[in-house]
């Protein structure tokens, strides 16, 4: 849940921090002005903000019960109940304006899905908090990610103005640098991520690494993800964009699905339904797109996908030419019109543009997982932040080893 805004009393003057939260949440889906950039600070770690809060007027007593409910928030969280973790936050806000309590809001509605509400909230979270670089280094990734890469720079930039040694910053410049111009892979260093959740069991080893992306179908109990990426690894787990993670087991595929380079994974336990429909027909050459899928990584780290949109090529023999340039990821990720509906996944052929294998091709196959998908026959175009937002329950990070 977000945090209500407070009523009018003489304690006004001490909920001002509260006010201004309120404020940019009911802007939901606007765009946020600039941020101020941020003084040094020591950089934070973990996507679960846990350092530096602004809690100090607190009395002991007082500051330890708010850290109480910070703690129980973060547990909802990693079992993956943001409404739970909600309730804990807000007790907490209503105690001090702190940025960890805000860090973990945010967190919250990401797990909830609502990326709009999450990056207003992101961008009132930097500039409250422009000393804390956990704040502005989230806010900066969550735009990069939903194609907003010069203001993320910007913004970027205007923080290592004021703070040129801070680590976290510089980290994530240098992965945004990679990111940008294709070259190559995301380091190894800690970047914003969501919260992982799911059942112990289900929840990869430290030796696991990212093997592609995927596509959740079925009643969210089936992934789609090329074979290339499977390799002969023996143990699978997917994790959504909203963070939840499940274990998954090689399952038999239907002949011509195999003779298109597809496999498909099934979930020992399914993820809640996916809203996912298809286009009526495949898309036509100069029709507008978006591709969703992870950046490329060697790491199991939790990751939300990217989003990167344009117009779809021409029709070939075997696919069909995506059109646009995608940043350095992986295949296997949902490419959707601008109406949020299923046209084809997205390969990566080696040495060869971006493809769009696309939905015909698919359907061909008789996968009854694929024919089952609902068709649109109408619907409105979205915004790129709405279709991300759309995308992130049912675009996988597919995890193995």
């Amino acid at each position: 849940m977000t945090p209500r805004c407070a009523p009018r009393t003489a304690r006004a003057a001490r909920l001002s921090g509260l006010a201004a939260l309120c404020f940019v949440l009911g802007l939901e889906g606007a765009t946020a002005a600039p941020p101020a950039p941020p003084s040094p600070s020591a950089p934070s770690s973990g996507a679960v903000y846990d350092e530096h809060d602004q809690g100090s007027r607190l009395t002991p007593a007082a500051e330890a019960q708010r850290r109480a409910l910070l703690d129980t928030a973060r547990a909802a969280l990693r079992r993956g109940d943001p409404d739970a973790a909600g309730d804990h936050l807000q007790a907490a806000a209503n105690m001090s304006h702190a940025a960890d309590t805000e860090l973990l809001i945010l967190h919250a509605q990401l797990q909830r899905g609502d990326f709009r509400q999450a990056m207003a909230f992101a961008a009132h979270a930097a500039v409250g908090h422009a000393d804390e670089p956990e704040a502005l280094a989230l806010y900066v990734w969550l735009l990069a990610l939903n194609e907003q890469n010069a203001y993320a720079s910007r913004m970027l930039e205007q923080g290592l103005a004021r703070a040129p040694e801070q680590p976290r910053l510089l980290a994530l410049r240098a992965d945004l640098a990679r990111w940008q111009d294709g070259s190559a892979a995301l380091s190894r260093g800690p970047r914003p991520q969501p919260v992982a959740s799911g059942p112990a069991d289900a929840l990869p080893p430290a030796e696991a690494r990212q093997l592609g992306s995927g596509l959740l179908l079925g009643d969210g109990d089936i992934a789609l993800v090329p074979s290339e990426s499977l390799g002969a690894r023996q143990s699978f787990w997917v994790r959504n964009g909203l963070g939840q993670t499940r274990r998954a087991e090689p399952t038999p595929t239907t002949p011509a699905l195999s003779a298109l380079g597809l496999s498909l994974l099934r979930l020992t336990t399914p993820l809640p339904a996916v809203p996912l429909a298809r286009a009526p027909r495949d898309a036509f050459a100069g029709s507008p797109a978006a591709a969703v899928m992870l950046l490329d990584s060697d790491s199991a780290d939790p990751a939300w996908p990217a989003l990167r949109s344009g117009f779809v090529g021409r029709v070939g023999r075997e696919a069909q030419a995506l059109g646009f340039d995608l940043p350095h990821g992986t295949p296997g990720g949902p490419v959707l019109d601008n109406a949020g509906r299923l046209i084809g996944i997205a390969l990566m052929p080696t040495g060869q543009p971006p493809q769009l294998l696309p939905l015909s091709r698919l359907l061909a196959t008789g996968d009854a997982a694929l024919s089952g998908l609902p068709t649109a026959e109408q619907a409105a175009r979205m915004e790129p932040d709405r279709l991300y937002e759309l995308a992130l329950p049912f675009t996988l990070q597919v995890l193995g080893h």
